[in-house]
């Protein structure tokens, strides 16, 4: 999960981050993932910046180019004010390296839908 705010309207923006990563020798914790995701969105940016800085930061700590980032989130700017829509989701994709690859890129779309499947059973 991560919870950010709109650089442009100042609304907050709260969704889910999948990461994908090919090791080029270093791995990190699982949690560390994820603490890089939140430690980015707290900055406060635009989405599509969001999802890249990410998969950069992830790039540069594990000494890979083989990452993926995918976000889906929920923006205040669309709830709050203007259009008042109920669910403003926005889907973000950012792949480098092998992960350009179709079967590599399809292998990463299907083990989000399997994550995502998964988290509503519970």
């Amino acid at each position: 999960d991560i919870k950010s705010i709109c650089s442009h309207h100042h609304q907050p923006v709260n969704g889910t981050a999948y990461i994908g990563i090919i090791p080029n020798g270093k791995v990190l914790g699982l949690s560390k993932y994820i603490r890089i995701a939140q430690w980015v969105a707290r900055r406060g940016t635009l989405q599509e910046e969001l999802c890249t800085a990410i998969a950069d930061e992830i790039c540069k700590v594990t000494n890979t180019e083989n990452v993926a980032v995918y976000i889906a989130a929920d923006h205040g700017c669309c709830t709050n004010r203007g259009v008042s829509a109920h669910s403003a989701l926005t889907q973000t994709t950012v792949l480098y390296g092998n992960f350009r690859e179709a079967d590599v890129k399809k292998e990463f779309f299907d083990n989000i839908q399997l994550q995502e499947m998964h988290s509503k059973t519970r």
